[in-house]
């Protein structure tokens, strides 16, 4: 019988993955003191995610009112007269802007164990470059950056609070986790377009072998 596991949200809950590093913290960007994403929206991003990872027999403690779970920080102060930034920094090899970095280090506030799900108002990756531009997530992955300063910031992803979508912070998540885009399958959460499908049983779901995969991490 598959032993059902327990990923923590801020210390409410002892983790029975913590020495994976695998609970799972909540941080929405306030802009002039107005948070960028309802907290309805959260709590339906996270009861989605709830329900998807109960295939693997992940359980996420989510109960009552989401805000409980959550942190609030401040836009960086540039943010009101210069609100674009992106994510990537420089191209050869990959690294994170400072912006990028300087917006985690908030959202953190020096919790830097764990990873990290950050509501941002927008997410863009490259400066010119209009097809990674108003994204709905995108999660910091050790295969993709950890070049010198840059490793201290795996494990977080971003969610766009104007183009994320019901599975954008689970989709990020599982990236975290290791799993790659399937783009065969529409009804797959790794498939790389958006979509807000809210049936359980329905087009959003994980194959068996991604679910091995994710249960490898904790085993």
């Amino acid at each position: 019988m598959n032993k059902t596991l327990c990923i923590g949200f801020l210390g409410l809950c002892v983790c029975a993955c913590a020495s994976h590093g695998q609970g799972l913290h909540i941080a929405v960007m306030k802009v002039n003191g107005v948070a960028c994403v309802g907290m309805p929206t959260v709590g339906e991003h996270m009861k989605a995610m709830k329900e998807r990872l109960a295939q693997a027999n992940i359980n996420l403690p989510i109960t009552g009112d989401v805000s409980q779970h959550i942190k609030f920080f401040d836009a960086p102060a540039w943010f009101s007269t210069d609100p674009d930034w992106y994510i990537v920094g420089s191209g050869d090899p990959l690294m994170l802007s400072s912006r990028a970095k300087e917006i985690m280090d908030a959202a953190r506030g020096g919790v830097n164990t764990g990873r990290w799900i950050i509501y941002v108002p927008e997410v863009n990756l490259y400066p010119d470059v209009p097809a990674l531009q108003d994204m709905a997530g995108f999660a910091v992955r050790a295969d993709t950056f950890g070049q010198g300063e840059d490793a201290g910031y795996i494990g977080n992803c971003f969610v766009s609070a104007t183009d994320g979508t019901l599975y954008t912070p689970t989709h990020e998540v599982l990236h975290i986790w290791g799993l790659e885009h399937n783009n065969v399958a529409p009804w797959n959460l790794m498939y790389p377009e958006p979509s807000n499908n809210k049936d359980p049983r329905g087009t959003k779901r994980l194959t068996t072998e991604q679910i091995n995969a994710i249960r490898a991490i904790f085993n």
